[in-house]
């Protein structure tokens, strides 16, 4: 319910390995999110948000997920 009430923006490491492990779908919390309308970014080097068009399949990945409805109120804080 927080997610689609308040669309706070989540910063997370998304390893399909460890998820895979524990006996999870990492595609499910991916779709999840995609579905309440988040996209997902990773940091750029110089500190810029750069779109993340489909989950990783691979490696480890520091992630932040923005909820379209936010992105606005995130632009702004910048």
């Amino acid at each position: 319910r927080i997610l689609e009430q308040d669309r706070p923006v989540l910063l997370f490491k998304f390893q399909p390995s460890a998820v895979r492990r524990l006996g999870l779908d990492p595609l499910s919390m991916w779709g999840t999110l995609a579905e309440l309308g988040y996209r997902f970014h990773r940091l750029s080097e110089h500190g810029q948000l750069v779109p993340v068009t489909a989950p990783p399949a691979s490696g480890t990945h520091n992630l932040i997920a923005v909820n379209r409805l936010g992105e606005i109120e995130l632009e702004g804080a910048c």
